[in-house]
Formats: structure tokens, sequence, C-alpha cells
């Protein structure tokens, strides 16, 4: 079981790497909490950057954090189809996320044919 005061160490000194093709400012973000509750982190600051997730990750000490694949003109806008009129998508890259016990058993099924 993890502990919150580990888990903000882990963000305090992790280092966050954010690859330049993203545009981090135009990514709609939330975090799982240890209750397994949602958050959404744009509601706090419109346009993140490095410094503000970091900063709301040590603070909320979450277990995942997530993000968009699409860049928003207006992330803070993202949410429930009722209430996300004028959120506006503008671009966004192709993810493909493949856990790795997947990845194992379909592999070696795969390479044992």
């Amino acid at each position: 079981m993890l502990h919150p005061w580990e888990i903000r160490a882990f963000y305090r000194n992790a280092g966050l790497q954010i690859p330049q093709f993203w545009k981090i400012g135009r990514k709609h973000f939330r975090i799982e909490t240890l209750n397994h509750r949602f958050v959404k982190l744009n509601r706090f600051k419109g346009r993140m950057n490095p410094r503000a997730l970091r900063g709301l990750c040590v603070k909320y000490a979450p277990l995942h954090t997530y993000f968009s694949v699409l860049d928003w003109l207006f992330p803070e806008r993202v949410g429930k189809k009722y209430r996300a009129n004028r959120a506006l998508p503008v671009g966004g890259e192709y993810v493909i996320d493949v856990d790795a016990y997947v990845l194992h058993r379909n592999w070696t099924t795969i390479l044992e044919a």
C-alpha cells in the first residue's frame, strides 16, 4: 500500500521529461486519487505547464495521472457532453497503450505459432 508521502516524494524528485512535440498547455489532465476518485486538474489551471503539473501531483498525491491525446483550444472546458461545448479539439497524436501482461501473453502465443 502506497502512502501519500511516498507518492509526493516521487513526484517531487522524479525527472519530468515531456516530449517537445506534445503541446502540454493544450492537454486535458485528470488524476486518480488514493480513494479512487477522478479529479480534473484543468479546473484549477486552464493552461498547464510542467511546473504546475508537478505541483498539483505533489499536492494531490495521485495513483495515476492521465491526459488527453487530443490538443484542446480550451482544455478546462473538456468534460461531460452537455458541459463540453466550445472545448474545440485542435489536433493531437495517435497513441497506443499496451500493458506488459497483455503484450507478454499475446507475443508468446504469436511466437510459438
